[in-house]
């Protein structure tokens, strides 16, 4: 836990240093001033990936059963910490008129929607959803005995996947633009599809096995 702490951090960090780095390349001081926020929910999966492997590799454990440990209570934290976001008017959606919409502060609001008071909640929605999540994680790993290890993490990067990529329709703050897309949104359809590929490696081998491709090839892609 410590390790995957303390480098999910950093990976959370240098992501968002990356993310933004149209302004710290002429703030080189501030990257290190974590006080100032700053960090990528992204940035942790793949620092805490990292360190989950490392450790794995060290102890002769399995990273795919580590991580799918660790991906129920990583949604649990997520919703815990999107409240954060709450308390410091920051990633909200875009104005509304909905009656559970929020008020946010002038200085807190993009020049674009000054005019505006009420926006989207899209840090308490992502917060509810989360918590669903960990419930259906929670379920699975209960009702599915039989499962691959790394399962439980692909359904956990299905359904971040789908649920940050609705909010990415809805937010309002910074993001670099991939082909007319948010970049966090291009990162959750890559998790979506991860997610999926895993979950359907079997059947995409029984397709590469019917399609009479070298069977020396299609070992060396599936070996485990």
């Amino acid at each position: 836990m410590l390790s995957l702490i303390l480098v999910g951090l950093i990976g959370a960090r240098l992501y968002y240093v990356l993310y933004a780095w149209s302004y710290y390349h002429n703030h080189l001081v501030e990257i290190v001033q974590l006080w100032q926020g700053g960090l990528a929910i992204h940035g942790t999966l793949i620092g805490g990936g990292l360190a989950a492997w490392w450790y794995a590799r060290r102890h002769r454990l399995s990273f795919l059963l580590l991580i799918d440990l660790a991906v129920p209570a990583m949604a649990l934290g997520q919703a815990i910490g999107r409240w954060g976001n709450y308390f410091n008017q920051e990633l909200f959606g875009r104005p509304t008129a909905l009656p559970w919409g929020i008020p946010i502060d002038p200085s807190h609001r993009p020049s674009a929607f000054a005019s505006f008071e009420f926006f989207h909640p899209t840090f308490l929605y992502e917060s509810a959803l989360d918590l669903i999540l960990v419930g259906v994680l929670v379920w699975l790993i209960r009702r599915w005995p039989n499962r691959r290890p790394g399962n439980i993490a692909a359904v956990y990067a299905i359904g971040y996947g789908i649920i940050r990529l609705a909010m990415e329709f809805l937010r309002v703050d910074y993001s670099p633009i991939v082909a007319g897309v948010r970049w966090a949104g291009v990162v959750s359809v890559a998790l979506i599809l991860g997610g999926w590929l895993w979950l359907n490696l079997r059947n995409i081998k029984l397709l590469l096995t019917a399609s009479k491709l070298p069977s020396g090839f299609i070992s060396t892609i599936f070996k485990r």
